[in-house]
């Protein structure tokens, strides 16, 4: 009983402190674009005297910092942006996401990122002058298919299907984030059922020997 109750904390301590660090990183990560003439190349461990200039460069150590220590990469005016740079992109007001310029819906201008790719669905109407045009929804690199949430229908069946399974009748645009730990119990679940199944199939067939 000891157990299993330390285990249940232990797993919501776990969804707390993921949820608190992605909030954290959200609303305080600062993107690190420096500009030009911004001094003090020698880098934030540099400084603190931990190790030279030479062996700690900025791309390593993050932005340089400025006067006040505060690193150039965050040198935006907290009260129009909320402590995060804006999207680069024109005419866009999200606000961009940590360690880089752009917001989500943008982040495949970013031409270092290696995170993303756009979405290859092919739409129904898609005939262009130049050729076939695709969705281009920024979608994660390890994803296969490539494709996005709005084109991949079984994706969201199944996650339907879970969070109702566990008792949570939630939209997928809803911000209400089911637990982790929920999901994981789910999954188990379904990968034993999906054993006992094929484990009883496999008994259930008759044998047949292979007339000569």
């Amino acid at each position: 009983m000891l157990y299993s109750l330390y285990r249940a904390q232990l797993w919501a301590l776990a969804d707390e402190l993921s949820a608190r660090h992605a909030e954290y990183w959200w609303e305080h990560g600062s993107s690190p674009i420096v500009s030009p003439d911004a001094g003090n190349a020698g880098g934030g461990c540099a400084s603190s005297g931990v190790l030279p200039a030479e062996a700690c460069p900025a791309a390593n150590c993050g932005p340089p910092l400025v006067s006040g220590g505060v690193r150039a990469g965050a040198a935006v005016e907290s009260a129009a942006a909320g402590g995060r740079a804006g999207c680069s992109a024109a005419n866009c007001r999200a606000k961009a996401m940590p360690l880089t310029a752009y917001c989500f819906d943008h982040i495949l201008f970013d031409t270092k990122q290696r995170l993303y790719k756009p979405c290859a669905f092919i739409p129904k109407r898609s005939g262009t002058q130049n050729g076939v045009k695709t969705c281009g929804k920024p979608v994660l690199t390890g994803i296969t298919p490539l494709r996005c949430s709005d084109h991949d229908p079984k994706s969201q069946r199944l996650v339907i299907k879970a969070l109702k399974n566990v008792g949570i009748d939630l939209p997928l645009t809803s911000k209400g984030v089911p637990k982790l730990s929920l999901l994981i119990c789910e999954t188990v679940h379904q990968i034993q059922m999906k054993r006992k199944i094929r484990l009883n199939g496999a008994k259930n067939v008759p044998f047949h020997r292979s007339s000569k």
